[in-house]
């Protein structure tokens, strides 16, 4: 039997382990999508992570959260177990196939530390590929360290009294206060009328009259407060 088989095998024993221990056919749903997510994944030879299987289920219409899958609960996680799982299948066959890969002759190596003539002495393969493509990443990141010592040459350019006060109000336009802090805190931590699930969205708990005060005041710029933060620096300052 092939490593390729004898480790799809084990991936396959923890699916069916999982499925049979899983509470509901929801939850057996989300496994059967995230192996098979997952699988095509491996098949396009990247690795498995919990950021792009979720994104990959979102774009498939299957509503399932980050949050949902590193959340720990009693008994762990099902989901998180089966991904960990393929991400250590992935990790193993890219492993056993760098193995079998020679010196790659494209890659861009620092001839003042090796050649390929010096890397080709090397008899372990996996070592050997490994060496070659961190000498590639030290002549990438000498690149990058020229490039920046010649900008730090470059003339400097002193900000003048209004763009001083544009950026200070820019800054002040998206720090929360001790009150908008609070309110924020006090919505996490839930009220009576509202919550949140274990996929981290907002639900009501009880019924809720038309026009109902849901929250305390200024909330609404808090929220604006923390958008705002993560747009653009030169949108903020203009606006």
């Amino acid at each position: 039997m092939s490593k390729r088989k004898s480790d799809q095998i084990v991936v396959d024993n923890i699916l069916e382990g999982l499925i049979s221990k899983s509470k509901s056919k929801a939850a057996t749903e989300k496994l059967t999508r995230i192996n098979a997510v997952c699988k095509r994944i491996v098949d396009n030879g990247a690795s498995p992570s919990i950021s792009n299987v979720v994104k990959h289920l979102n774009q498939e219409g299957v509503k399932i959260s980050k949050r949902s899958v590193y959340n720990n609960r009693e008994g762990g996680n099902p989901y998180r177990e089966l991904i960990d799982a393929w991400a250590a299948r992935a990790t193993s066959q890219f492993t056993h196939k760098a193995t079998m890969k020679p010196v790659p002759s494209e890659v861009e190596i620092d001839s003042d530390i090796l050649d390929h003539s010096d890397l080709a002495k090397i008899t372990e393969p996996v070592l050997r590929y490994r060496i070659t493509l961190l000498l590639g990443e030290v002549k990438g990141l000498r690149n990058q360290l020229n490039i920046a010592r010649s900008i730090e040459n470059l003339p400097m350019l002193q900000p003048n009294a209004e763009t001083t006060l544009l950026e200070n109000n820019a800054v002040n336009s998206i720090l929360l206060n001790h009150y908008e802090i609070e309110i924020l805190g006090v919505l996490l931590s839930g009220t009576h009328s509202l919550n949140f699930n274990q996929e981290g969205a907002l639900v009501s708990t009880s019924s809720i009259k038309r026009g109902a005060l849901l929250s305390n005041p200024g909330l609404e710029d808090a929220l604006k407060k923390i958008i705002k933060s993560y747009t653009h620096p030169a949108a903020i300052i203009g606006g």
